[in-house]
């Protein structure tokens, strides 16, 4: 038996999730608030496994609604200066 880390185990978990939304969509069912919060840790995850980021904006804040990015596609931060 293999020792499974715990990126295997959350990438199990996420395709769990998103077979089960898939479901609860199609079905016409309510949709589940744990299916929902698995696939919100599953965006953390994957970011951080493949290296995916957001943009900053021009004050060095992630913009919270803009699709995610490879890191090296992401466009150079301007630094200013602050007298």
């Amino acid at each position: 038996m293999t020792t499974k880390n715990e990126t295997t185990i959350g990438m199990l978990e996420l395709t769990n999730a998103m077979k089960d939304l898939e479901v609860q969509v199609s079905e016409g069912i309510p949709l589940e608030y744990k299916t929902i919060e698995t696939l919100r840790g599953g965006i953390w995850l994957m970011t951080k496994h493949f290296g995916f980021a957001q943009p900053r904006c021009e004050h060095g804040h992630t913009n919270y609604y803009s699709d995610y990015m490879f890191k090296e596609d992401l466009p150079k931060e301007k630094k200013e200066k602050v007298n």
